[in-house]
């Protein structure tokens, strides 16, 4: 290397070293290859915070687990530059590393970093704490990109010219296996989760992905032309990979496995990371000279930060945190001001903070500290007139700085010893407190806080009154010294003392009159403070107690007096208050029941008034009957709404204005009742001259017992009276239509009718009749006789009978002779059909021949009937035999001749 070379160089890193911030991160490391420098930034502002030299070519670069140490490879140097990232200084060369260092990527372990030799065929490892190499792996075909699992057992190394991943024990240092990949592979990164290793094979334009369980390739996605570099977002659910040939960003969405194409303009996008949390993507463009920042929530660029010449970068060169912490310089100009048994420190904050943020700061002033994360700080438990000096230690997370310079000395003064009580005397809502003055520990007493109960005073005199106490609420006094300090401590307690007063006059007094005695009720006024005894004195009479309210006995009732009432405590007596006049009284005697009576539904009461009212006039009367109570003034009181048949007694009391009597005796007992209700009429039925009623009891019997019915016809007054359904009413006439009704009796009288219904009473007799003609066959042409024969089957003569016979309309000619038997009589003859009225007598009857004609043709069989009806004054309950028929007879000549019939 020649000497202008070696000595641009050196000004640039002492270029670096002025402009580096003292704390800014985390930073991204940018490795020039072309101009031979890192380009350190600070991403939280994206801007170059320092550029520093390296070797010849730099390539990759690597950042040490704890964020202290950025590793560069220099591919020709044949060289490491290590550099200390909390100052961005301090560069260190590893030389003569390996044949072309290309990756450098940390052990997990934190204490290694493994390096790819590109043209050595092997990997070498170097130890962070003294960085010398401590090992290798040989028989590696063109190595770049490294890898490690979570638990940093297994390395993945890449091949560029082998197409294969080796897979190295990390502990050992031996190679486990070969897996075939893709051609001209250049990265390889194990996802978040931990599942599979991504290949970058760049010569296939496509990322691998290698499952670990089983070093299968099963997965992957294609990218654009020439992909180098490949990152994960935290998550493991997206995956980025530059394509330096055309100038993009290929992103896999390893959920969806779809691909997005970011057009990164051009410049041969190399090297690729991430920022902590994912939300950057920083990207060197090896032949644009800048670094691109990507957005990934829109896959934008949002910033473009130039660099150096070349930038490559490859591996992971984005710190995810702050390089760690040194211990800050010790705060300055601290400043002591004394206070009561304390200093306030103030003091200005270390313009070094050791790269972190400071926690707190600690002042010290004799044996005592303070912590806070401000200034000033406090100071306490200083001793009073005892001079001290300050200092102030500053604390970051790597620990205290060394204490500042001493402060100014300081002599904290104190506050005021506590005075002594010496007596607390009691007045009327007030004590007064006498006391012994205290020391006055160095700052003149300026006046002394006394607290009594809950008030509080504050004064220079000796004694001192303390007012606006509650009388009867014993209180404890303490009181305090006060200088230019402060307050001093508080005294010892005083024994407790009660204010106290003359009671007050009651309030609101209210006599009420008793059996000769009034009753004083009252409202305590202020006690005074102390207990208090109440006096009443109503006429000549009095009585004490302690509280309302008080009876005062002994007085005549119907005698008006006055009262009044006072209170009396250890003070002495206080004001007397009035009442109203009131006159002593007791209930009136209880009344005399002399008669009560019954009636529907209620029962009427008469009694006698009290023999004394009490004292005071009766207003009127309490009767009760059963569960019914009624108010007035008569002495006869009827109470209503009780229940038929339901026994009740009867008691009266009378009231005055005291109240109440006691309850008269009890009257006899008394049956409220009424007449029954109508029964239920469920049957006439007519009878010979009579009529039956049947019925059913009324639900209400008017709540006495039913002792009998009375059945009645109209029109007419048709009477019968019975205990029990049914009953018969006689003597009525046949044939004429009655109105019957019933209706219940108990001992109040009979009720209400039933609702009537009709009846027509008729004598009951057995009419019959017969027709016959004594064949089943009659000759066509020829003749044929019917005796129609009419009979009364009963004991007592039927006239007006009805007799029809109506012949076959086949029979012509037709004539009927008729003749009566036991006395009965009907038409001597006739002819046609017969329709005649007949009178039969007991037992009678009478017979109709009737002889006709039967036509030749046609010769269809004939039916003749015949069929009575009985007066109206007449029953004939066996209708079937009212009607009759004779036939079909046969008509027609026969195969035999004639036929005999």
């Amino acid at each position: 290397m020649s000497l202008s070379v070696t000595l641009r160089r050196a000004a640039m890193f002492f270029a670096a070293l002025c402009g580096a911030p003292a704390s800014a991160a985390p930073f991204a490391y940018i490795a020039n290859a072309g101009s031979d420098t890192l380009s350190v930034i600070d991403i939280a502002d994206n801007t170059v915070v320092a550029t520093v030299p390296v070797g010849d070519n730099p390539y990759g670069v690597g950042i040490t687990k704890n964020n202290a140490f950025v590793y560069v490879a220099n591919f020709n140097g044949n060289s490491l530059t290590v550099i200390d990232a909390k100052t961005n200084a301090g560069a260190t060369t590893i030389a003569d590393v390996c044949t072309n260092p290309s990756f450098v990527e940390p052990a997990p372990n934190g204490t290694e970093m493994w390096v790819s030799c590109f043209n050595g065929a092997k990997i070498v490892v170097v130890d962070i704490a003294t960085n010398t190499v401590t090992g290798q792996i040989a028989g590696q075909s063109r190595p770049l990109g490294i890898t490690f699992n979570a638990a940093g057992t297994r390395a993945y190394v890449v091949s560029n010219s082998g197409s294969t991943m080796r897979i190295i024990d990390a502990q050992a240092r031996t190679q486990l296996a070969s897996v075939s990949i893709g051609f001209n592979s250049t990265d390889v990164q194990i996802d978040p989760a931990g599942t599979y290793a991504w290949v970058v094979a760049n010569g296939d334009k496509r990322i691998r992905g290698i499952k670990l369980v089983n070093n299968q390739w099963e997965e992957g996605f294609d990218t654009g032309n020439g992909p180098v570099s490949l990152a994960f977002n935290p998550a493991g659910t997206r995956a980025y990979a530059t394509n330096i040939s055309d100038g993009t960003l290929s992103m896999y969405d390893l959920q969806t496995h779809a691909v997005t194409t970011v057009n990164l303009n051009g410049g041969g996008p190399s090297g690729i990371d991430r920022n902590a949390d994912g939300s950057r993507l920083y990207v060197a463009h090896e032949s644009g000279g800048r670094v691109s920042v990507i957005d990934t929530a829109t896959n934008t660029i949002v910033a473009t930060i130039p660099v150096g010449a070349t930038p490559k970068s490859y591996g992971r060169f984005v710190a995810k945190g702050p390089p760690p912490a040194d211990l800050p310089d010790p705060p300055t100009n601290v400043v002591a001001t004394a206070g009561a048994g304390s200093a306030s420190v103030a003091f200005d904050s270390p313009a070094n903070t050791g790269g972190a943020p400071i926690t707190r700061y600690t002042a010290t002033c004799g044996a005592q500290h303070a912590t806070g994360s401000v200034s000033p700080l406090a100071v306490t438990g200083l001793a009073s007139g005892v001079p001290v000096t300050c200092t102030v230690v500053a604390t970051n997370t790597a620990g205290d700085s060394v204490p500042s310079d001493p402060s100014n000395a300081v002599t904290p003064v104190s506050v005021p010893d506590a005075p002594t009580i010496t007596s607390v005397v009691r007045g009327d809502g007030r004590v007064t407190v006498a006391y012994a003055a205290p020391a006055n520990n160095g700052s003149p007493i300026q006046g002394y806080i006394i607290n009594c109960g809950t008030m509080n005073v504050f004064g220079g005199n000796n004694p001192l009154p303390v007012t606006g106490l509650p009388n009867g609420v014993p209180v404890t006094c303490r009181m305090r010294a006060r200088n230019g300090v402060g307050d001093g401590p508080w005294s010892a307690d005083s024994a407790p003392v009660t204010p106290a007063g003359l009671p007050a006059a009651p309030l609101g007094a209210v006599a009420t009159r008793g059996n000769g005695e009034v009753g004083l009720a009252f409202e305590p006024g202020d006690t005074g403070g102390l207990p208090v005894t109440y006096t009443a004195r109503c006429g000549t009479q009095t009585a004490s107690g302690p509280a309302s309210p008080l009876v005062v006995t002994g007085l005549a009732n119907g005698t008006s007096v006055t009262c009044e009432v006072w209170g009396t405590n250890d003070v002495g007596a206080g004001a007397h208050l009035s009442a109203n006049a009131v006159t002593p009284a007791t209930v009136p005697d209880a009344p005399t029941i002399t008669n009560a009576v019954r009636g529907d539904g209620k029962v009427t009461v008469t009694f006698t008034a009290p023999a004394s009212d009490g004292g005071d006039p009766v207003q009127g009367y309490l009767l009760t009957c059963g569960g019914q109570t009624v108010w007035g003034g008569n002495l006869t009181l009827p109470v209503s709404n009780l229940a038929n048949g339901v026994a009740v007694t009867c008691v009266v009391k009378a009231r005055n204005g005291v109240g109440d009597s006691a309850a008269s005796a009890p009257s006899n007992p008394v049956t409220p009742a009424t007449t029954p209700a109508a029964p239920t009429l469920t049957a006439v039925t007519a009878g010979d001259a009579s009529a039956q009623l049947a019925f059913a009891a009324p639900a209400d019997t008017g709540g006495l017992a039913i002792d009998g019915y009375r059945a009645t016809c109209t029109p007419g007054t048709h009477t019968a009276t019975g205990a029990v359904s049914p009953l018969t009413v006689p003597g009525l006439a046949n044939g004429q239509t009655y109105t019957c009704s019933v209706t219940a009796r108990n001992d109040v009288g009979f009720g209400a009718s039933s609702d009537g219904m009709t009846v027509v009473p008729r004598f009951v007799a057995d009419v019959a009749v017969t027709i016959d003609n004594g064949v089943r066959f009659i000759p066509g042409g020829g003749e044929t006789s019917y005796l129609v024969e009419v009979r009364n089957g009963a004991s007592r003569a039927v006239s007006g009978v009805r007799v029809r016979a109506t012949l076959d309309p086949a029979l012509a000619n037709a004539t009927w002779i008729c003749a009566g038997q036991g006395g009965s009589t009907c038409p001597a003859n006739g002819s046609g059909d017969i329709d005649a009225t007949v009178d039969l007598a007991a037992n009678g009857s009478v017979g109709f021949l009737v002889d006709a004609t039967v036509a030749a043709l046609p010769e269809a069989p004939v039916t003749s009937s015949a069929a009575i009806t009985v007066p109206n004054d007449v029953a004939d309950p066996a209708g079937a035999n009212d009607g009759a028929t004779d036939g079909p007879d046969a008509v027609g000549i026969f195969a035999s001749g004639f036929e005999s019939p």
